[in-house]
């Protein structure tokens, strides 16, 4: 195999599965629905092999973003499917879920660029930082997860006008 396949399939057990799985736990706290671990761990791999699948398909095509719709409607269809969710609102929370990803992204790569005085393109290029600023928003997604799931402050009334609220996603 080339030094580009297995880097990135080191770079998917090590960021993307993770990553998947902490994205699969914020939109079930989001849409009020049981982790079961299970079901959030099949998930995750299935997300991080298709979008990985989508990403090497996009980079050949020089399509940019693809991977990312792709993890969009994956993410929704299979937390709809596994938890018999709407489709409507696992999509939905979806985006949203990605929105925070995004966010995330967007934040520590400035914070990393700033800190260690690199840009972007040494961040991809260095495993090291690479590994470091994939985990630091698998960890912040966690812990919005546990400050959503463990705090319950959507059922005080927060998310009163949003299609999450008391019922739940079913």
């Amino acid at each position: 195999m080339n030094k580009e396949l297995i880097d990135t399939l080191i770079s998917v057990v090590i960021i993307g599965i993770p990553e998947c799985i902490v994205l699969t736990m914020l939109m079930l706290a989001f849409l009020q629905l049981p982790l079961i671990w299970k079901k959030i761990i099949s998930v995750g791999i299935i997300q991080a092999i298709t979008v990985i699948i989508f990403r090497l398909f996009a980079n050949s095509l020089e399509l940019p973003g693809l991977h990312t719709a792709a993890a969009v409607i994956t993410l929704g269809l299979l937390v709809s499917f596994f938890w018999q969710a709407s489709r409507v609102k696992a999509l939905t929370c979806s985006i949203m879920v990605m929105i925070v990803l995004i966010l995330l992204e967007f934040l520590y790569y400035n914070l990393f660029e700033l800190l260690f005085t690199v840009n972007l393109d040494k961040i991809v290029q260095s495993k090291l930082y690479w590994a470091l600023c994939g985990w630091s928003h698998v960890v912040t997604i966690s812990f919005i997860v546990i400050l959503v799931t463990k705090t319950k402050w959507y059922q005080k009334g927060l998310l009163k006008y949003t299609p999450f609220n008391h019922s739940g996603a079913r």
